[in-house]
């Protein structure tokens, strides 16, 4: 399995807990958010940019994406690549509290310092938080989420159905204490399956066309259990 980067740091801030997403009840129903082309990060510790990247270029968020090309692009350009989701990873790294920013340190970065990029370049209005597993695959149900979460070595290599699991507790607790997760978009569940879909930035050729299915069960854990976090962008406009 070739190694690919992944860049997602673990920021949660107390006060997030008075973000919380509006409570949702949960259809018991399967879901697929049309997106658009899959990106590839390469070697950059930049997946909190991509993944808000991918994002943007969900059919949902296309208020957000016209802001983008608009406001921060000066631009009239449909859907973003990789040198605008590198420009969201080193906005991101202004907004984190860490001792870097990329350009020239490529230490990653968190889901909430891409949050606070994409609010401070005026493209999305808020952003709220889920704390709980329901209520992230109810948000999920109404639009694609965010997601940031510990990353095993198992998850980086899909089988031939194209799904991921976490892997040994060897491997789990190998990830924890490397300290460096990956972020990525929810796009979907199978609820006949119990499965979700993320759509990763590893290109096209890893898992399903650049994406992977995850058993719900096993991304509980890894979002609940070992400090995940889930971000529902917020637009007003297209409310």
């Amino acid at each position: 399995m070739t190694e690919r980067a992944t860049g997602r740091l673990v920021q949660h801030d107390p006060q997030s807990r008075a973000y919380a997403a509006p409570r949702r009840a949960l259809r018991p129903a399967s879901w697929l958010h049309p997106m658009g082309p899959v990106l590839d990060q390469g070697q950059l510790n930049g997946c909190t940019g991509f993944a808000a990247a991918n994002w943007l270029n969900s059919s949902r968020a296309l208020v957000a994406r016209a802001r983008w090309n608009r406001l921060v692009m000066e631009r009239d350009r449909s859907y973003l690549d990789g040198q605008d989701a590198t420009s969201i990873y080193s906005q991101a790294t202004k907004a984190d509290p860490f001792k870097w920013t990329w350009p020239p340190t490529d230490g990653g970065s968190s889901g909430l310092g891409v949050a606070k990029a994409l609010k401070a370049a005026g493209v999305i209005d808020a952003y709220l938080w889920t704390f709980s597993f329901d209520q992230m695959l109810a948000q999920g149900q109404v639009q694609p989420v965010l997601v940031g979460t510990i990353w095993t070595e198992a998850m980086g290599d899909p089988d031939s159905k194209g799904v991921i699991h976490l892997g040994s507790e060897r491997q789990i607790k190998s990830a924890l204490d490397g300290g460096m997760g990956h972020e990525w978009v929810l796009r979907g569940v199978r609820w006949d399956r119990k499965l979700a879909r993320i759509r990763n930035q590893w290109s096209s050729d890893w898992g399903i066309n650049g994406e992977a299915l995850i058993p719900l069960a096993e991304l509980e854990r890894a979002v609940i259990d070992y400090q995940g976090d889930v971000m529902v962008p917020q637009i007003a406009s297209a409310a």
